[in-house]
């Protein structure tokens, strides 16, 4: 049985990992938007941010419910990278247990 659950979770592992890095290229990417760095008329940078909103957005929206910006600063991506953080390190800890 351990044969089949080990490698599952570390594939769980290496999308949180993934999700995690597109949660940070979102959040820089809103930082570029905002600063003005990025032209939002070039539509290779609009799907960019286009994909960026559809895949952080249904769950950030979920965490500023919840977490409401404080001073104009919204928290639920830091607060999301530290529970995926959290999720990927109990999943390691399970995997080396179980291996």
């Amino acid at each position: 049985m351990d044969i089949l659950i080990v490698p599952m979770i570390q594939v769980l592992i290496l999308i949180i990992s993934i999700y995690n890095m597109i949660v940070i290229a979102a959040v820089v990417f809103d930082w570029l938007k905002l600063l003005g760095i990025l032209d939002m008329r070039n539509r290779y940078v609009l799907k960019v941010g286009t994909v960026l909103s559809l895949l952080t957005y249904p769950v950030l929206s979920r965490i500023s419910k919840v977490i409401r910006p404080i001073g104009g600063i919204d928290f639920s991506p830091f607060v999301l990278i530290l529970g995926l953080i959290f999720i990927e390190e109990v999943l390691a800890r399970l995997a080396y247990k179980l291996s």
